[in-house]
């Protein structure tokens, strides 16, 4: 189970490119990461839906599959990103997958996905190609751009209080 949290009303947001891409990349001469090195160890879960999260921030992709961590790329987005996505895997066919995209902020409404919409999505071939073996109806791509770095945990509040 994928469970997503967001917050209302919608506030965009533009990511910058993060150092950490620049590390792949080569600074201010953007390459191709076709080639670039990934974690993939699908053997630590066997069994359970697939769950990708992708940080536009970051630039990096992390896949969880029943609840554990395995396989993470770096992933960059191309484009304005204004508020998280998800991409709902619907029914894969021999023509090939049919997704639905979610807003998940702003009016949270779905719409179809573009023919060319992987086309915003630049990340190692052979990530793609394991990550697309694991994917079954359900699996749910949530792209943010956010980071998935650890932060605060927010304000303390109060939900039950004594009286």
């Amino acid at each position: 189970m994928t469970v997503v949290i967001t917050s209302h009303p919608h506030v965009p947001h533009e990511a910058e490119e993060p150092d950490v891409a620049i590390e792949i990349v080569g600074k201010g001469h953007p390459q191709p990461i076709d080639n670039a090195p990934f974690q993939w160890h699908p053997q630590r879960s066997s069994a359970g839906i697939v769950s990708v999260v992708i940080s536009k921030a970051d630039s990096r992709a992390i896949v969880m599959q029943g609840g554990s961590e395995i396989g993470s790329a770096p992933v960059r987005v191309r484009g304005r990103l204004d508020g998280a996505m998800a991409y709902v895997l619907e029914s894969r066919t021999a023509k090939g997958m049919n997704w639905l995209k979610v807003q998940l902020s702003g009016s949270g409404k779905g719409m179809e996905v573009g023919a060319n919409e992987g086309e915003h999505f630049d990340a190692p071939v052979k990530f793609r190609q394991d990550l697309a073996t694991l994917l079954r109806p359900g699996s749910v791509i949530v792209v943010t751009p956010a980071t998935l770095r650890a932060g605060s945990p927010g304000m303390r509040e109060t939900v039950i209080a004594a009286s």
